[in-house]
């Protein structure tokens, strides 16, 4: 008899304004969520639309958990104290099933109403070739360097991936920058003109740094049920990206890492370089703002 669910991953979002200096966090019954002690409350990431989020593995210790209860807490970034949702706690129960799943649960601040979806996990022997961004311009134009990984990553993939055709294109990015387009977009539109079919181009349009590109592109990955991944980004910025996607790639994943070698100017190079050596030494940091350990 089947005593553990098989939630491996769980997104939760709530919408709720907050004033400059104020954060959410979120804390509950289960190991994932802190154990009920504020010191173990997880810290949730604004989004677009005054939407507050996080998305986390579920710890071993709560395979046996099958119903969490949980709260909001409100946080006061200066003083660091936190104030306490009102009402009765919020409640979601995990299915237990046969098959890997991504659980996301829409909430509403103070117990109102609450919508969840379980999304069970395919097997697939398909391949992602995932294509990191850069910033646009404030217009929406790409830099040159974009515009030499996106060609690099189509030849790349037109020669490797065209005959399986359930192998994906995924291109991540928001809008960083640009209030006109998202770096996927823009990255698609490059795809499409070295001749890759829209319909083998998935675009992740809702990261704004590595990490989140990272954690929103395996949300995908969960849907498509793909666990095979060629990773493609500017040999500068590989060596973060890879410490990255380790930390958060679940550890049966197949993965490759390519590098592509953008004609930077000498001037260029040593500000890529040097950016990267600062994000690298921040960037425990960083990932423990997300809840994201080293394993």
């Amino acid at each position: 008899m089947q005593t553990q669910h098989n939630c491996q991953l769980i997104r939760f979002s709530v919408p709720f304004k907050t004033q400059f200096g104020f954060s959410l966090w979120i804390v509950g019954s289960s190991q994932t969520l802190g154990d009920w002690k504020v010191e173990g409350a997880r810290k949730m990431h604004w989004e677009m639309r005054n939407y507050w989020s996080i998305q986390t593995f579920v710890d071993q210790a709560d395979l046996n958990n099958t119903k969490w209860e949980y709260k909001y807490l409100l946080r006061d970034d200066k003083s660091e104290k936190f104030e306490w949702e009102n009402g009765p706690n919020h409640v979601v129960e995990l299915e237990r099933a046969d098959a890997p799943y991504l659980k996301k649960v829409f909430d509403k601040f103070q117990y109102a109403e609450q919508e969840t979806h379980t999304k069970i996990i395919p097997k697939s022997q398909a391949t992602a070739v995932i294509v990191l961004g850069k910033s646009l311009f404030q217009h929406g134009e790409p830099h040159y360097s974009l515009i030499s990984r996106m060609s690099t990553s189509a030849n790349f993939f037109l020669q490797n991936h065209a005959k399986n055709k359930d192998d994906v294109m995924i291109v991540t990015g928001g809008k960083v920058r640009s209030d006109v387009f998202s770096e996927a977009q823009v990255m698609k539109d490059l795809a499409m003109q070295e001749g890759i079919e829209a319909d083998r181009i998935i675009m992740e349009e809702s990261a704004n740094n590595t990490i989140e590109n990272a954690l929103f592109t395996l949300d995908l990955l969960y849907e498509l049920g793909i666990s095979s991944v060629v990773i493609i980004t500017a040999d500068y910025h590989l060596p973060r990206v890879q410490t990255i996607f380790e930390r958060i790639l679940p550890k049966h994943f197949k993965r490759t890492y390519k590098a592509e070698h953008p004609d930077l100017t000498p001037l260029e190079r040593n500000q890529e370089e040097a950016n990267e050596q600062k994000m690298l030494k921040d960037l425990d940091a960083h990932l423990a703002n997300y809840g994201i350990t080293k394993k």
